[in-house]
């Protein structure tokens, strides 16, 4: 169905859809730090994919997944695979989510975060 809603497909309610996409973020916020790479790639693309056909729509998610505990620590693991996929989960994120709040947030959790891995990726 997921397939189908992204490609146009199948119509939906948007409200709807989008309250039941928020409720993933828990769970794709867990499996971005999963240390085998297929549920992290898994959980990436699925991410990237909703950023780009959700646009606006996935500002709450975003700011989720955005944090010190999803995303962002993600990007400082030692694990290159993880760091990698998180990375171009935020880039994907910044590309299609046009919400100042989320710049805000960004900024916050770069200043809190010391990992010289993370700053080198995100500058």
């Amino acid at each position: 169905m997921f397939d189908a809603v992204c490609s146009g497909q199948t119509k939906i309610n948007v409200n709807n859809y989008i309250q039941q996409v928020n409720k993933l973020g828990t769970c794709l916020g867990a499996q971005v730090h999963d240390l085998r790479s297929n549920p992290a790639k898994a959980a990436s693309v699925s991410i990237q994919v909703l950023a780009q056909n959700l646009g606006n729509d996935f500002e709450f998610l975003a700011l989720k997944l955005v944090s010190k505990d999803a995303l962002i620590k993600a990007a400082a693991s030692g694990n290159k695979c993880l760091s990698d996929l998180s990375h171009q989960s935020i880039l994907c994120i910044l590309n299609h989510v046009c919400v100042p709040k989320l710049i805000a947030r960004l900024q916050t959790e770069m200043l809190a975060n010391k990992s010289t891995l993370v700053h080198g990726k995100m500058s």
